[in-house]
């Protein structure tokens, strides 16, 4: 049969494929690969639960499948067990309900009924926390404050110097705003007029003092 020789792509000058010409010139050039030489069939001793490396120069290859360690069942109630608080291990149910959000409005028959889903979306019920705010200070005490007695890795010193400069500060300080802005007198007048003026546009709209 006659041989076709057909030009896959010349010099364009971009150099992209010069690049690529560089290199599969490099590769052409390049020593052949040596055959491949199989490890040897035991390059491991078994010593109780560990393995002990018989020559240094062989690759870490395990003959035998170290067994994985169980999964933590520690969140499956969906509690933290360490501050008795809510973790974050309802995000499977959280990706079910964005699943479905996403569902009912693709599946929307009418506008009426995409734009009452697009509404509970943007407009979601506020549901109650799952946990007081006692627990919760309870928990933030625990964690914040140094534990005692004191452990040596803890600065006590620094502690008690912090402690010392909280001490000399006093109740009351000068206002160094340049406005005077805290120190400023006001009347019950000029209060009723400013929560008039903030009822008056939503929260997320101040830019500026109020």
């Amino acid at each position: 049969a006659p041989v076709v020789l057909i030009q896959v792509k010349g010099h364009s000058g971009n150099r992209h494929n010069n690049a690529a010409d560089m290199l599969a010139k490099q590769g052409a050039l390049l020593p052949e690969v040596p055959a491949y030489v199989p490890l040897p069939s035991q390059p491991m001793l078994q010593v109780g639960p560990s393995y002990r490396i018989i020559d240094p120069s062989i690759a870490k290859v395990l003959h035998q499948p170290i067994q994985k360690p169980e999964k933590s069942n520690a969140c499956t109630d969906g509690t933290d067990h360490m501050s008795a608080l809510t973790a974050h291990c309802n995000r499977p149910a959280l990706l079910a309900l964005q699943l479905e959000h996403h569902k009912k409005l693709l599946e929307a028959e009418t506008e009426r009924e995409f734009w009452r889903v697009a509404k509970d979306v943007m407009n979601p019920k506020r549901v109650s926390s799952g946990f007081s705010a006692e627990a919760l200070k309870n928990v933030f005490i625990a964690r914040m404050n140094p534990v005692q007695p004191v452990p040596e890795s803890f600065d006590e010193v620094r502690l008690e110097y912090n402690h010392a400069l909280a001490a000399a500060i006093p109740d009351r300080t000068p206002d160094e705003t340049p406005d005077r802005i805290f120190s400023q007198p006001f009347n019950e007048e000029e209060m009723a007029e400013a929560k008039d003026h903030l009822q008056q546009y939503p929260l997320t709209s101040s830019k500026g003092y109020d």
